[in-house]
């Protein structure tokens, strides 16, 4: 049995819950590679740590210090393989539940809930025995 892994869920569908509780560099580090001996940039230079670090995620699509996101979907994902040619269609085309999916902007430490609602927007929180979380993959893994 292959097991059928989605790759590159939508990015416009995941949004940070909680900022880092500690920024990655600190004012003193900034300074330091600056060369930066006096303090009358400290609130300026203060200010640019976040914007340089949310620059350099979204370059990276990583995520630079430990924070809680939440990533929506309108359904189950699946997987298609299908060949084209020449923009036609070529065979059946075949359509399958994915077994597992990376999840976006690694490392990923943990998940800790899954939710499905229904089309009467009632939520059902998935027990964690009823599915799997691969943190040591890069980029982390899920399956149901």
């Amino acid at each position: 049995m292959t097991t059928l892994r989605l790759r590159h869920l939508p990015l416009d569908r995941l949004h940070r819950v909680t900022e880092p509780v500690a920024e990655v560099l600190t004012l003193a580090e900034v300074k330091a590679q600056l060369r930066i001996l006096h303090s009358s940039e400290d609130t300026y230079l203060t200010g640019l740590i976040p914007v340089a670090r949310e620059a350099a995620e979204a370059d990276t699509r990583r995520a630079l210090s430990t924070s809680t996101w939440r990533l929506t979907l309108d359904a189950v994902p699946f997987v298609r393989d299908e060949e084209w040619w020449d923009g036609v269609r070529q065979g059946a085309m075949c359509a399958e539940v994915a077994s597992a999916m990376e999840i976006p902007r690694p490392p990923l430490q943990q998940v800790i809930q899954i939710t499905s609602y229904s089309a009467d927007d009632a939520g059902q929180v998935f027990d964690p025995a009823h599915y799997y979380v691969d943190t040591t993959s890069e980029p982390g893994r899920g399956a149901l």
